[in-house]
């Protein structure tokens, strides 16, 4: 995996890549919203401050696939949150490579979305 200037990433054919969240504060409490890969497995939560989820990039090469990650910085019902909470995500490609990026609050719910393409 390659960070391109434009923020996006190349992948190689049929390369996974690991997408791992992880809250300072707990529950972690993140989707993940997968689409255009060869397959993806299923969320997994090694403890109650992380989840991953790994996805595995199509043979065709020019084929294009993105990952849009939410994050929710609510604790309860009434909403309130901890202004220094702080989600860390990690891509990291099967090949080599990996990216850092966090998410803190406001707003309570955020999201990004990363944009693949197989080379």
């Amino acid at each position: 995996m390659k960070t391109q200037p434009s923020g996006d990433f190349a992948v190689e054919p049929q390369e996974n890549i690991t997408f791992s969240v992880t809250r300072k504060d707990s529950p972690c409490k993140v989707s993940f919203d997968c689409q255009g890969w060869q397959s993806c497995t299923p969320v997994t939560s090694p403890d109650v401050h992380s989840k991953t989820k790994t996805c595995t990039a199509t043979a065709l090469s020019g084929s294009q696939s993105t990952c849009s990650i939410t994050v929710d910085f609510r604790n309860d019902s009434a909403g309130t949150y901890d202004p220094g909470d702080q989600y860390a995500v990690t891509i990291a490609g099967s090949k080599g490579g990996s990216y850092s990026d966090t998410f803190t609050p406001p707003p309570t719910l955020s999201a990004q979305t990363y944009v693949f393409s197989v080379e």
